[in-house]
Protein backbone atom coordinates (compact mmCIF):
# COMPACT_ATOMS: atom_id res chain seq x y z
CA UNK A 1 0.00 0.00 0.00
CA UNK A 2 1.15 3.28 -0.82
CA UNK A 3 2.07 5.92 1.59
CA UNK A 4 0.01 9.45 1.86
CA UNK A 5 3.42 11.49 1.91
CA UNK A 6 3.65 10.26 -1.52
CA UNK A 7 0.92 12.98 -2.38
CA UNK A 8 2.55 16.17 -1.27
CA UNK A 9 4.85 16.23 -4.24
CA UNK A 10 1.63 15.66 -6.19
CA UNK A 11 -0.16 18.71 -4.84
CA UNK A 12 3.09 21.20 -4.29
CA UNK A 13 3.35 20.90 -8.40
CA UNK A 14 -0.39 21.15 -9.25
CA UNK A 15 -0.55 24.50 -7.23
CA UNK A 16 1.30 26.92 -9.20
CA UNK A 17 -0.36 25.67 -12.43
CA UNK A 18 -3.94 26.20 -10.89
CA UNK A 19 -2.74 29.90 -9.74
CA UNK A 20 -1.86 30.70 -13.17
CA UNK A 21 -5.22 30.04 -14.77
CA UNK A 22 -6.72 31.73 -12.00
CA UNK A 23 -4.91 35.21 -13.07
CA UNK A 24 -5.59 34.24 -17.00
CA UNK A 25 -9.02 33.73 -16.83
CA UNK A 26 -9.71 36.93 -13.94
CA UNK A 27 -12.76 39.10 -14.31
CA UNK A 28 -11.06 42.05 -14.29
CA UNK A 29 -9.98 43.15 -17.26
CA UNK A 30 -9.22 46.93 -15.90
CA UNK A 31 -5.73 45.54 -14.41
CA UNK A 32 -4.03 47.14 -17.59
CA UNK A 33 -5.59 50.39 -17.88
CA UNK A 34 -5.41 51.85 -14.20
CA UNK A 35 -1.61 52.39 -15.11
CA UNK A 36 -3.12 54.91 -17.58
CA UNK A 37 -4.41 56.92 -14.76
CA UNK A 38 -0.61 57.07 -12.91
CA UNK A 39 0.69 58.96 -16.30
CA UNK A 40 1.95 62.40 -15.98
CA UNK A 41 -0.03 63.48 -19.13
CA UNK A 42 -3.31 62.35 -17.10
CA UNK A 43 -2.51 63.32 -13.70
CA UNK A 44 0.06 65.72 -13.42
CA UNK A 45 -1.04 68.87 -11.30
CA UNK A 46 -0.56 72.25 -14.24
CA UNK A 47 -0.45 70.08 -17.19
CA UNK A 48 -1.79 67.11 -16.67
CA UNK A 49 -5.18 66.47 -18.89
CA UNK A 50 -7.62 65.90 -15.42
CA UNK A 51 -6.28 69.01 -14.19
CA UNK A 52 -7.41 70.91 -17.09
CA UNK A 53 -10.37 69.73 -17.80
CA UNK A 54 -11.38 70.61 -13.91
CA UNK A 55 -10.03 74.07 -14.99
CA UNK A 56 -12.22 74.19 -18.83
CA UNK A 57 -15.48 72.83 -16.80
CA UNK A 58 -14.81 75.37 -13.65
CA UNK A 59 -14.90 72.45 -11.04
CA UNK A 60 -18.65 72.11 -12.11
CA UNK A 61 -20.33 68.34 -12.81
CA UNK A 62 -21.21 68.41 -16.30
CA UNK A 63 -24.29 67.03 -15.22
CA UNK A 64 -26.26 68.10 -12.18
CA UNK A 65 -24.18 71.43 -11.86
CA UNK A 66 -22.57 70.90 -8.77
CA UNK A 67 -19.69 73.27 -7.87
CA UNK A 68 -17.12 71.01 -5.66
CA UNK A 69 -13.95 72.66 -3.77
CA UNK A 70 -12.40 69.44 -2.91
CA UNK A 71 -10.93 67.92 -6.35
CA UNK A 72 -10.80 64.50 -4.94
CA UNK A 73 -14.72 64.72 -5.53
CA UNK A 74 -14.53 65.26 -8.89
CA UNK A 75 -13.40 63.02 -11.78
CA UNK A 76 -12.68 63.44 -15.31
CA UNK A 77 -15.44 61.11 -17.05
CA UNK A 78 -14.55 59.54 -20.82
CA UNK A 79 -17.13 60.44 -22.71
CA UNK A 80 -16.50 57.29 -24.81
CA UNK A 81 -14.89 54.76 -23.06
CA UNK A 82 -11.27 54.12 -23.60
CA UNK A 83 -10.40 50.71 -23.44
CA UNK A 84 -7.31 50.99 -23.09
CA UNK A 85 -7.11 53.11 -26.35
CA UNK A 86 -4.18 55.42 -25.51
CA UNK A 87 -5.44 58.22 -28.25
CA UNK A 88 -9.37 58.17 -26.75
CA UNK A 89 -7.41 58.30 -22.90
CA UNK A 90 -5.64 61.42 -23.85
CA UNK A 91 -8.36 63.17 -25.86
CA UNK A 92 -9.32 66.22 -24.21
CA UNK A 93 -12.77 66.54 -26.42
CA UNK A 94 -13.51 62.79 -24.82
CA UNK A 95 -12.87 64.26 -21.00
CA UNK A 96 -15.42 66.12 -18.67
CA UNK A 97 -15.68 66.87 -15.04
CA UNK A 98 -18.01 64.89 -13.32
CA UNK A 99 -18.84 64.71 -9.30
CA UNK A 100 -18.65 61.86 -7.66
CA UNK A 101 -22.47 60.58 -6.94
CA UNK A 102 -22.86 61.55 -10.99
CA UNK A 103 -20.09 59.38 -12.09
CA UNK A 104 -20.89 56.01 -10.12
CA UNK A 105 -24.39 56.53 -10.58
CA UNK A 106 -25.58 57.62 -14.12
CA UNK A 107 -22.65 57.15 -16.24
CA UNK A 108 -21.73 53.77 -14.79
CA UNK A 109 -25.34 52.46 -15.69
CA UNK A 110 -25.33 54.24 -18.70
CA UNK A 111 -22.02 52.35 -20.01
CA UNK A 112 -23.74 48.90 -18.57
CA UNK A 113 -26.48 49.51 -20.97
CA UNK A 114 -24.63 50.55 -23.98
CA UNK A 115 -21.85 48.80 -25.82
CA UNK A 116 -21.19 51.28 -28.77
CA UNK A 117 -18.98 54.02 -27.98
CA UNK A 118 -20.86 56.53 -30.00
CA UNK A 119 -24.18 55.64 -28.25
CA UNK A 120 -22.86 55.88 -24.62
CA UNK A 121 -21.64 59.54 -25.88
CA UNK A 122 -24.94 60.79 -26.98
CA UNK A 123 -26.55 59.28 -23.90
CA UNK A 124 -24.18 61.22 -21.67
CA UNK A 125 -24.10 64.25 -23.34
CA UNK A 126 -28.36 64.14 -23.23
CA UNK A 127 -28.28 64.01 -19.37
CA UNK A 128 -26.54 67.04 -19.18
CA UNK A 129 -29.40 69.69 -18.26
CA UNK A 130 -27.43 71.98 -15.64
CA UNK A 131 -24.95 75.03 -17.31
CA UNK A 132 -22.47 76.54 -15.91
CA UNK A 133 -24.80 79.58 -14.45
CA UNK A 134 -27.00 77.15 -12.78
CA UNK A 135 -29.23 77.69 -15.69
CA UNK A 136 -30.65 74.26 -17.51
CA UNK A 137 -29.94 74.61 -21.09
CA UNK A 138 -30.71 71.96 -23.79
CA UNK A 139 -27.73 69.53 -24.32
CA UNK A 140 -26.03 70.63 -27.39
CA UNK A 141 -23.32 71.89 -26.20
CA UNK A 142 -19.23 71.77 -27.24
CA UNK A 143 -19.56 68.05 -26.69
CA UNK A 144 -21.80 67.65 -29.70
CA UNK A 145 -19.97 65.32 -31.78
CA UNK A 146 -19.16 66.19 -35.06
CA UNK A 147 -18.74 63.12 -36.35
CA UNK A 148 -22.13 62.42 -36.71
CA UNK A 149 -23.27 65.46 -38.48
CA UNK A 150 -20.79 64.45 -41.49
Amino acid sequence: MARLTTIKPMISRIAPRMTAAAATYSPDTRGDWSKLYDMRSWRGEPHGLRWRTLLRDHFTCQMCGKVEASTKRLIGDHLVPHKGDIRLFLDPDNVWCLCASCHDVECQTIEAMLFDGDEIRSAKISRRVVGFDGVARTPKCRWVDQRRKA
